[in-house]
């Protein structure tokens, strides 16, 4: 019996990701309905990842489709991205992580063009510098790190 795997596979991460926001929550103190601990809201969130990842497999089980190939070179990218936001983000500032990230990643698609990359990751960078700083507040450096 062929199986959509990517569902099976997207789903059975989806339920493990649920079930260690549920454990985790459990650790914050979960109060009541009305009084609400820390825990509480991620407990809801890892309930619900875990019942959605379940239908998502489910639901994978039944339709036809092939076992996905693993990209090395796009996980590979994809990691790097995310290495490079770490890195870059308490040194160099939020706006040199998110282009290291967004630029990292996007060379994973092999049909992107390095204008594409840059509109991208303007894109996220003015989006990120207004949400997080300008409208949230945080104290996040932008690229004063650099200099």
């Amino acid at each position: 019996m062929v199986r959509n795997w990517k569902d099976v596979i997207g789903g059975a991460l989806l339920v493990s990701l649920g079930i260690y926001v549920a454990i985790a929550a459990f650790g914050f103190g979960l109060g009541t309905a009305s009084r609400m601990g820390a825990g509480y809201y991620p407990l809801m969130l890892g309930t619900t990842a875990i019942l959605v990842g379940l239908v998502i497999a489910v639901n994978g089980l039944r339709e036809p489709g092939e076992m996905p190939r693993i990209e090395v070179y796009t996980f590979l990218l994809v990691i790097g991205g995310l290495i490079a936001f770490v890195l870059l983000v308490e040194r160099a500032g939020i706006l040199p992580a998110i282009w290291g990230l967004v630029g990292l990643s996007a060379l994973a698609d092999r049909d992107i063009t390095v204008f594409e990359i840059i509109c991208l990751a303007l894109a996220a960078s003015i989006t990120a510098w207004v949400l997080f700083v300008i409208v949230l507040q945080l104290p996040l450096s932008g690229i004063e790190g650099l200099f």
